[in-house]
């Protein structure tokens, strides 16, 4: 006879599932933001923005970051500071060479 799954792992298996059908929700609405008629920049931004959700969203259900403790944000912040730095660093002296 097989047991049934816990409470637990029942309520992480719904979660995953919520998730999961927002993750393919996001997805069409990326790929379709190329057919709406608005200009290539925006549609740019409206995706970019759509992928840093999906992104977030994996990150804190299916990595488990979301039950961490507050210092593994700290550390993803700092990150995420040193990436914009060395990006914008070569960006900025392409731009200011002209």
């Amino acid at each position: 006879m097989e047991e049934q799954p816990s409470a637990d792992v029942q309520k992480r298996v719904r979660n995953a599932r919520r998730v999961f059908v927002v993750l393919a929700f996001l997805t069409l609405l990326s790929a379709g933001s190329s057919a709406v008629g608005i200009p290539v920049l925006a549609v740019l931004l409206i995706t970019l923005g759509i992928a840093a959700l999906k992104g977030s969203l994996v990150a804190m259900h299916f990595m488990h970051l979301i039950s961490e403790s507050p210092v593994i944000y700290l550390i993803l912040v700092l990150a995420l500071l040193a990436v914009a730095v060395l990006l914008l660093l070569p960006a900025a002296d392409i731009w200011l060479r002209g």
